[in-house]
């Protein structure tokens, strides 16, 4: 190969490792911040939860609007942050495990 063929050559590896260094960079950035967001949101809805009054049930409509995320992302850290859904409502409710446990086999509800 002639010299102009490996400056061609090299200049389209070089473009190609760029791209991909820039998208891995993007989206590892992205994944960061979205790391701080769900955490800050994870904190926010077990100090809601854990100072809900009385019997420490809220809807998921609720905790979907204080942490300004929608119902699936809502429900998704919910699970992660050790909460659970109510077996015994109408309306979607969710208080943490450690409020309301799970019910034994001789009190199911």
């Amino acid at each position: 190969m002639a010299g102009g063929e490996w400056a061609v050559v090299a200049g389209a590896a070089i473009g190609i490792l760029g791209t991909l260094g820039s998208t891995w960079l993007t989206h590892h950035l992205n994944g960061r911040k979205q790391s701080r967001i769900d955490k800050a949101r994870k904190d926010l809805l077990k100090k809601t939860l854990a100072e809900a009054e009385k019997t420490g049930w809220m809807s998921v409509e609720t905790l979907a609007h204080i942490i300004g995320a929608d119902l699936d992302t809502t429900r998704a850290l919910l699970i992660e942050i050790d909460a659970r859904g109510s077996m015994k409502t109408e309306k979607e409710m969710w208080s943490l495990i450690s409020r309301n446990p799970l019910p034994t086999d001789s009190n199911a509800g």
